[in-house]
């Protein structure tokens, strides 16, 4: 009887560790099979074999499915996994039929091609296991499978009277009746796109199976010669004393690279028949190749002759063992040379063999005693043998007759295996693929030519499957790719593009990534971009909405890209949106969508990509809650829509894949199955749900997700995978829009420091960025802070920028670029008739990372900067200018340092670095006597000026931490290296000390001596010749600042030297700058539902913010006010009464939002009339009306429908962006349905009224979503009614209750109405009914929730 093995070609199983970045597995790696948890139905990987002893295995089943063979080892025996149990079929049986259990996930029907697992015997099945198998004998002892003994016996009457009876029947199997052994090894294949295209059959009889006494078989494995069919090596391999069990083991092997030649070959007979599907190898079969191969007692004679059928002349590549082989000495056996794994070649990357595979062991002079097993696999360059690790026995009594047996299996230490094999054409390369260490997923990157696309947090992520099916259509790729979205680093009028640079980055990946390292291209940079935008979604639809106008945004201002994404996406009379199509009662997609179109009156052009929603949710107002309909709708490959066209001629559109939902109706779970190369191509799902894969789907799988019909479709009533929206392209544009692969493409060269570094070392990965000029002179831009006193709205980085070139107040200058802030500053002030330099602070302006400007957060500037420091070629300089006035020029000016100040200030970095560099290189190596004298010098040279620069006063805003790593300004001077301090001239420093010491006077020093080297040329910086030199002439400023320079705060200068010590009274304190925090007062108008720039402001760090806030507004002490913290464009929280400046949120260009709390009385003013009374909600308004979001920005006065899936319906008026009306209609997720008054998306009013899931109905007054004031409530089950006051949701005040149940009545069970109520169901915890009836119920009859037990109650 034929095995009946039934299965789809790929399950989902819990994957192996997901979310890496790092590949887990090398693809050249030399394969070992251990044991993986499948991610294909079929045979588990094989465990190894790690001793030459089979491994005791207690309680192991008669037989064992097939699994990959392993290497050899001699370690420590590992415990084999656990495998299911199989049938072994007794002479007085009749094999049975076999039963499979059907995985399915995703949920698509059961296809018949699961690789399972038949072994049946004719030989009666013994307890395998029962007995451990011996440790391995001495090899200089006879092993004791070498005295068994010869069992001769024959049947008893009533053992042959039973065989005769199976003869007459037919169910007594004979090996040698071909026709019947490949009715039970080959099962059907009901897959339309699957065939079988080539048979074989592998027979083997082996003779010395266990050897004599004088000459043993080691062998632990011993392998057939090769037969080359198609350039593949097909052999068998044999254990004959099992391999992790007690019984025979067999396993096919199949491999592109020639085997290794057998140096000590068994005597046997090796026969291979081939042809095609159809062929009869039966009786008179001539074989294609008879290769025999015996052994002599002496070593000379010793040879492997071959005679081939004289019709079939065939090469074959089976070599004669080696001359100096010595069959009876001890080494290594077949075991240790030939079975292993053949490491792969780089040609066999993408090889693949599928085939229907099964073996027949069998006593060759008695074929009707024999056992055979079948199995379905795929042989690629990870897994190259399938086999079962026990076919018959135990081996150790296969020498034994068993019961009704007609002889032993083994006899005359000989026996026979036929192989059977039927390869198949496989165009999805996944046919019967199951997981292995090797490859624990299907190899897309190779086989299909696309990586997986995921995320490591989400599962089943809306975002990833409709991000996946828009990239992979070229002329969407081509737009982003096309887009220059580094502009802005050029020119600062230029908005930025992060988002549309971080999917080309992903583009990028999606070519370059390495499956050695990455095992799938990470999306989440690009989802977690929408998020910070405020974007959300729910499903595919919604996300694609969102990802569509993300995009567009940022082209605003490239009409050219916005054209080009519109004739993807949009007919050219503009877009076009098809109400969802009906699944029930209709056929297919052609069907529905006729129906659409004509209930629509539909007449024009439709898009080239037409995405069509089907309608797989509905409300159901008998039971009260949302159903999903799984009605089959065929996905036609190819539908005509030339009825409803007005172009000319017909217009066809050809299926380009289907998304996928899974689960309950909100569960928010989708993937994505497409055909990127076109019709008559691979299905490729990707999923990213438990890991990110992609699976090779034939077309019978594809079915499976159009849903159920008939008698299925009525039982079913669990959640299943099912499409819920089809995409088409249209044909005439299918070569521009599914092109063979992906293109090239060069991601720009400014995005290379953004990925992982082993990509920017890649040659030819990255297309040079245009090359500009590196002038001497550098382009600033500084715009003023006065432009945006005013502003209403928002504030970031690129719209303040322009709020002041609008209003004029913005400079234009250029400026050498090793000039520094400070030169700048001035000419700055000269240009504005500023006379005091100092009043001007200035702030770098820049975006983060990709071009990030959310905020209007900037970094202040240090004077002793140089302004090209920290600045891309080409590049413009952008500054924020703020003029201090005269109180606050104290406390928050910086003043101009003194040309000796920025001179020491360089020698002083300078000579650190020398210092250091010194010392370290004294701890390497010796310093000579010359130059140790110098090295002396210079350590004084060093010390002088570190006292000098102590005693200055350092510019605080140099102390200013950059929060952002990514911002491209640096505020330091990069130090010397050590080989330019150690070329100074060393004298100098003590000519500074003696300078800067009241009794100590400098010797006559010549300034050519002083400032000259040996040859007459100068080596000092300029920074030490102008420190000397006014030092030695007694400028007094110098001096001045050499003696008396105070600190930063107000504390005594206490760093002079001993000699300096002796003065009687110390300098006078000295005010200066205090560390100060910079940025804007926004008022929140709560009248006018908007945020105003009342002023920017400087604060000093310690300050209380609510004492600045009180201070700088004139609040009276007891002035109520709230002062709210932005943290980004939306959120913020409010500043404690503790809070300061100090906070590192506060940060230079913070925003400060100031207003007034909002009485309870007005708040509900407001909300009557749709607006906002928190900052907060305001922002968040604000943030979606620019970005011009089609609900949360509009405000209607005609009734809208929102009915996305998975989500609340409603039908009613928008007041800006919120469900805000007097009549609205809403059907929440869980079944209830309102219909009243709603203000600001909440229940709230008078006339609500709401029918709950379970049939209750309140009718009367609403307060926050709760029932609050008079009202009226029937109780659906008892029918009772109260009517009267509520508070909160809960009967409060006078009140007047209808009974329509007696109480004992309302206690009995509310299915039978006869027993009273006595069971809870659990976990939901309603309780109903009686046990009785409860136990009949899977569904929770109030929630609808499944019944995970029921729980008798006792009454006390």
């Amino acid at each position: 009887m034929a095995s009946q093995s039934t299965s789809p070609v790929f399950i989902q199983a819990p994957p192996h560790p997901p979310h890496t970045l790092n590949s887990a597995f090398s693809a050249e790696l030399e394969p070992s099979h251990h044991p993986q948890t499948p991610t294909m139905p079929g045979p588990e990987s094989h465990e190894p074999l790690s001793s030459s002893s089979p491994h005791p295995h207690l309680d192991l089943p008669p037989s064992s499915p097939e699994v990959p063979d392993a290497e050899m080892a001699d370690v420590p025996p590992a415990e084999p996994e656990s495998r299911p149990q199989e049938s072994a079929n007794t002479a007085g049986e009749e094999p049975p039929v076999e039963v499979l259990e059907s995985v399915v996930i995703p949920e698509p029907v059961v296809s018949e091609e699961e690789g399972t697992t038949t072994v049946v015997a004719e030989i009666p099945s013994q307890e395998s296991s029962s007995t451990p198998p011996p440790p391995p004998e001495p090899r200089n002892n006879a092993p004791e499978w070498t005295v068994f003994e010869e069992d001769w016996s024959k049947p008893t009457e009533e053992e042959m009277e039973e065989l005769r009876l199976r003869e007459s029947r037919g169910t007594e199997l004979s090996a040698l009746d071909i026709p019947s052994v490949e009715k039970r090894i080959y099962s059907d294949m009901d897959v339309p796109d699957v065939r079988p295209v080539k048979k074989l059959r592998l027979s083997w009889v082996i003779k010395g199976v266990r050897g004599t006494k004088d000459r043993p078989n080691h062998a632990r494995v011993m392998v057939s010669p090769p037969a080359v069919v198609d350039g593949n090596y097909w052999q068998i391999k044999f254990y004959p004393r099992g391999h992790t069990s007690s019984s025979y083991s067999a396993y096919i092997k199949c491999s592109r690279r020639p085997p290794k030649p057998d140096t000590k070959p068994s005597e046997s007979t090796f026969s291979l028949f081939e042809g095609p599907p159809d062929a009869d190898f039966g009786n008179g079969a001539v074989p294609a190749m008879i290769l025999k191969a015996e052994r002599t007692a002496k070593k000379d004679d010793r040879s492997s002759t071959a005679s081939t059928a004289p019709s079939v002349v065939q090469n074959q590549d089976c070599q004669p063992p080696s001359e100096e082989a010595n069959p009876g000495a001890e080494g290594p056996g077949h075991d240790e040379v030939l079975d292993v794994q053949s490491p792969p070649e780089p040609g066999d990357e993408n090889w693949r063999l599928s085939a229907q595979l099964g073996v027949v062991m069998y006593n060759p002079e008695e074929p009707r005693t024999c056992a055979y097993a079948s199995t379905e696999g795929q042989f690629s360059k990870y897994v190259d043998d399938w086999g079962w690790s026990s076919v018959a026995g135990p081996w150790r009594d296969a020498h034994i007759r068993q019961h009704l047996q007609r002889a032993p299996l083994l006899q005359n230490d000989t026996i026979a295996i036929d192989a059977y094999i039927r390869i198949f054409d496989d165009p999805t390369k996944a046919l019967w693929w199951r997981s292995s260490e090797a490859e624990p997923h299907w190899d897309s990157k190779s086989l299909a030519g696309y990586f997986p696309m995921g995320t490591p947090p989400l599962y089943h992520s809306p975002a990833v499957a409709g991000m996946t099916a828009w990239l992979l259509l070229a002329p969407f790729r081509k737009l982003l790719q096309h887009v220059d979205a580094g502009g802005w680093r050029h020119n600062s009028q230029i908005r930025p593009r992060p988002f549309i640079a971080q999917l080309q980055m992903i583009l990028f990946l999606m070519r370059a990534s390495r499956k050695e390292r990455e095992t799938y291209v990470d999306l989440y940079p690009a989802i977690q971009a929408m998020r910070d935008f405020g974007e959300d979604y729910t499903d595919v639809k919604t996300f694609w909405e969102a990802f569509r106008r993300t995009i567009e945004l940022e082209l605003d201002d490239d009409q050219e890209s916005l054209r080009a994404l519109k004739a993807i996406f949009d007919g050219p009379s503009g877009p076009i949106s098809l109400p969802p199509l009906p699944v029930e009662n209709v056929l297919d997609i052609q069907q529905t969508l006729n129906r659409v179109l004509r209930e629509v009156n539909f007449k024009g052009c439709l898009p080239d990509f037409l995405p069509l929603m089907l309608a797989r949710d509905k409300f159901d107002k008998t039971t009260r809650e949302w159903k999903l309909l799984y009605d089959r709708v065929i996905l036609n490959d190819e539908i005509d829509v030339s009825e409803f066209s007005t172009d000319v001629g017909g217009v066809k559109y050809t299926l380009y894949g289907f998304m996928v939902h899974a689960g309950v109706r909100n569960s928010g779970k989708f993937y994505t199955v497409l055909r990127p190369k076109g019709p008559n191509t691979m299905w490729l799902a990707f999923e990213d749900g438990d890991g990110n894969q992609v699976f090779s789907y034939n077309r019978k799988v594809v079915q499976a997700f159009e849903g159920l019909e008939g008698q299925a479709l009525k039982d079913f009533n669990s959640a299943r995978t099912t499409a819920y929206m089809a995409m088409y392209i249209k044909t005439a544009c299918l070569p521009q829009y599914l092109p063979e692969g992906l293109e090239p493409y060069q991601l720009p060269k400014w995005l290379a420091p953004y990925l992982d570094s082993s990509y920017q070392e890649a040659h030819g990965n990255f297309a040079e960025d245009s090359k500009d000029a590196d002038l001497e002179e550098i382009s600033v831009e500084v715009y003023s802070d006065e432009g945006i006193i005013g502003r209403e709205g928002l504030l970031d980085m690129y719209n303040i920028k322009q709020q002041s070139r609008h209003k004029g107040l913005f400079h234009l200058l250029t400026s050498p670029k090793d000039a520094t802030y400070q030169d700048l500053r001035q000419r700055l002030a000269g240009k504005l008739g500023i006379s005091d330099p100092q009043t001007v602070r200035l702030f770098r302006m820049g975006y983060t990372g990709i071009g990030h400007y959310a905020t209007a957060q900037m970094v202040h500037v240090a004077l002793t900067d140089t302004v090209g420091d920290g600045r891309a070629i080409g590049q413009p300089l952008c500054l924020w200018m703020s003029v201090l006035s005269k109180d606050e020029l104290e406390l928050f000016g910086e003043p101009d340092r003194t040309r000796v100040e920025l001179d020491a200030d360089l020698l002083h970095s300078r000579s650190e670095a020398s210092l250091a560099a010194s010392v370290t290189n004294g701890n390497e190596e010796q310093i000579a006597a010359p130059d140790a004298e110098q090295a002396s010098i210079r350590a004084a040279v060093a010390a002088d000026i570190d006292r000098i620069s102590n005693n200055r006063q350092q510019p605080s805003a140099v102390a200013v931490e950059i929060n952002d790593p990514d911002t491209p300004m640096q505020l330091e001077v990069p130090p010397p290296t050590a080989e330019e301090s150690l070329t100074a001239n060393g004298p100098h420093g003590h000519l500074i000390d003696a300078a800067a010491h009241e009794d100590v006077v400098a010797p006559p020093v010549s300034n050519e001596t002083l400032f000259t080297s040996a040859t007459g040329v100068s080596t000092l910086s300029r920074a030490e010749e102008s420190l000397i030199a006014a030092v030695i002439s007694g400028d007094a400023e110098a001096m001045d600042f050499v003696m008396n320079s105070g600190s930063v705060s107000t504390e005594h200068s206490a760093s002079q030297s001993g000699e300096s010590s002796q003065s009687s009274s110390p300098p006078p304190e000295k005010q200066g700058p205090v560390d100060n925090v910079y940025g804007f007062l926004q008022v929140f108008d709560v009248d006018k539902q908007t945020f105003r720039v009342q002023a920017t402001f400087f604060a000093r760090s310690e300050e209380n913010v609510r004492d600045f806030v009180q201070r700088r507004f004139s609040y009276a002490p007891n002035k109520n006010f709230i002062a709210w913290r932005r943290h980004s464009t939306v959120d913020g929280t409010i500043v404690g009464p503790e809070d300061t400046f100090s906070d590192p949120r506060f940060v230079n260009g913070c925003d400060l939002v100031v207003y007034e709390p909002v009485s309870e009385t007005r708040v509900k003013e407001l909300e009557k009339e749709g607006k906002f009374a928190t900052p907060h909600e305001l922002s968040h308004y604000l943030r979606m009306v620019e970005r011009r979001h089609p609900v949360h920005s509009k405000t209607t006065t005609e009734p809208v429908e929102l009915a996305d899936f998975g989500t609340d319906y409603y039908k009613g008026p928008l007041v800006n962006g919120l469900c805000h009306g007097t009549k609205c209609f809403s059907i929440s997720s869980t079944g209830n349905t309102y219909e009243g008054p709603l203000v600001c998306n909440v229940k709230c009013g008078k006339g609500g009224k709401m029918t709950y899931y379970n049939g209750d109905t309140y009718e009367g007054e609403w307060y926050q979503d709760e029932r609050h004031g008079q009202g009226t409530f029937v109780e659906a089950r008892t029918r009772n009614k109260y009517v009267g006051g509520f508070e909160n949701g809960k009967r409060w005040g006078m009140g007047t209750t209808y009974w329509q149940v007696a109480d004992e009545q309302a206690d009995l069970c509310q299915i039978c109405y006869g027993n009273e109520i006595d069971a809870l169901f659990f976990d939901c915890g309603h309780v109903c009914a009686c046990v009785e009836c409860a136990k009949q119920c899977e569904l929770c009859p109030i929630c609808r929730k499944a019944v995970k037990q029921v729980v008798k109650m006792f009454r006390a």
